[in-house]
C-alpha cells in the first residue's frame, strides 16, 4: 500500500497526512507525495478500557510507525496478540474496516505485522 502525504515546496518539509498549510513554515503550497507504506514500530500502547462511542473489540494497541523520510503515524496495530508486540517490529499499512456506530463503518489507516524476511531489527 501506497500512502498519500504532503511535500512542501517553500521548505521541503514532509507532510502525513496531507494537509492545507506547512505544518514547519505554514506556508500554503503543498504537493502530494506518495510514501511507502512499510514502517518500524517505535512505541506503542495497549488500550484496554473502550473510549466513549468505541465500538470494536477490547484490548486493541495502538502504536506510532516510524515511516520513510522523518514521518510517522499514529494508528491501530492489529495481526498479532497485544502482548505479542514489541518496538521494532517491521509493519506494513493497510485499510482496515471499523465500526463507527450501530449502524456505520469506515476505513481507518492501520498497520499489521510486515510479511517480508526481516520481521524485526
Amino acid at each position: 500500500m501506497v500512502l498519500i502525504g504532503g511535500r512542501c515546496v517553500d521548505c521541503g518539509a514532509t507532510l502525513f497526512p496531507v494537509r492545507q498549510r506547512c505544518t514547519s513554515c505554514f506556508g500554503p503550497r503543498i504537493e502530494k507525495a506518495s510514501f511507502p507504506g512499510e514502517g518500524r514500530v517505535v512505541s506503542f500502547t495497549i488500550v484496554r478500557q473502550a473510549p466513549s462511542g468505541y465500538f470494536g473489540p477490547v484490548p486493541y494497541v495502538v502504536g506510532n510507525v516510524a515511516l520513510s523520510d522523518g514521518i510517522s503515524a499514529l494508528c491501530p496495530l492489529t495481526g498479532r496478540d497485544v502482548e505479542a508486540w514489541h518496538t521494532g517490529d517491521a509493519v506494513s499499512a493497510f485499510a482496515l474496516n471499523v465500526k463507527v456506530s450501530d449502524t456505520a463503518n469506515r476505513d481507518v489507516l492501520a498497520f499489521r505485522p510486515s510479511t517480508g524476511p526481516e520481521k524485526r531489527k
